[in-house]
């Protein structure tokens, strides 16, 4: 988590050049404050909108000015830089929502186009512009005072539960599988296996046909799952020279962790001497 550098008020002045004020309302209060003589003040507890009246913040940005909002989201344009302030867009939620707001971070913040963040910062108002396109577009403006930057899996499909199975190595003909981890998420499961060749041949594993035996049910990967793009998992190698070892990450969609399952994954070589039978391996069910 990184912290913004600086007085909190002149981050959100030198943001204004570019956003405009905020409202009226703030530009009257600052008169007054630079009019009225010095009076001591007490710091107090800043106020948050509440999650449920986020959607409100962002339908009416100028009823919020000055409150401090948490937004995550995944930030997908970097609009310049005005002031040794970066201005990026970022869609709220990880889910690519309709919802956009505009995100001023101070420059050097180390965040970059395709990241997924947690925003702590304070509404400035209504970011008005046009697009590419030529249309009017009307965005919610924050300054960040904290900025946490997750990892696609951290963000989208983190790990519920994990089970890390005792002795899941098994060996034909020098070419050793093993299942490392398995990890459930509320939208995927990811089977994590390592494969050793050690035959003198070449070995070709084929993950796409690997399946989940559970419950009477065959489940297959999950072959058009976003992961595979977004979240950029290490893909086993299919055509393995021997004395090589690859890792990777074979997803399939969102299980039961809590009932065993069997995992089955065939390979052949190129040497059609040998022969392959599946490797099967038992998976016990996630403890409660």
């Amino acid at each position: 988590m990184k912290k913004l550098i600086g007085t909190l008020l002149a981050t959100t002045c030198l943001t204004c050049s570019l956003f405009g004020c905020a409202s009226q309302n703030t530009e009257a209060q600052t008169t007054e404050e630079q009019t009225t003589p010095t009076e001591e003040t007490t710091e107090t507890e800043p106020v948050y909108v509440d999650e449920s009246e986020i959607p409100l913040a962002f339908s009416n940005p100028e009823a919020y000015v000055d409150q401090h909002i948490v937004l995550e989201g995944k930030v997908f344009n970097y609009v310049g830089q005005d002031d040794g302030i970066d201005i990026y867009q970022a869609y709220y939620t990880f889910d690519r929502t309709d919802s956009v707001f505009m995100l001023a971070v101070e420059a050097g913040t180390e965040i970059e186009t395709g990241d997924y963040i947690v925003a702590d910062g304070i509404i400035l108002g209504t970011y008005e512009g046009t697009n590419a396109f030529g249309s009017t577009i009307s965005n919610l403006a924050i300054v960040a005072t904290d900025i946490e930057v997750l990892s696609y899996m951290d963000a989208v499909v983190p790990t519920v539960s994990e089970i890390i199975p005792e002795n899941a190595s098994l060996d034909q003909n020098g070419v050793t599988i093993t299942v490392d981890k398995i990890e459930f998420a509320e939208k995927e499961t990811r089977v994590y296996i390592t494969e050793q060749n050690n035959s003198g041949e070449t070995f070709n594993l084929y993950s796409f046909n690997a399946v989940i035996l559970q419950d009477g049910q065959q489940i297959e990967p999950d072959n058009s799952s976003m992961s595979h793009y977004d979240g950029d998992y290490p893909e086993v190698s299919s055509d393995l020279r021997s004395g090589a070892t690859s890792s990777g990450v074979i997803v399939f969609p969102a299980m039961d962790s809590s009932i065993g399952f069997t995992f089955e994954i065939e390979g052949h070589s190129d040497d059609f001497h040998m022969d392959f039978e599946p490797y099967r391996f038992d998976i016990t069910g996630a403890a409660a």
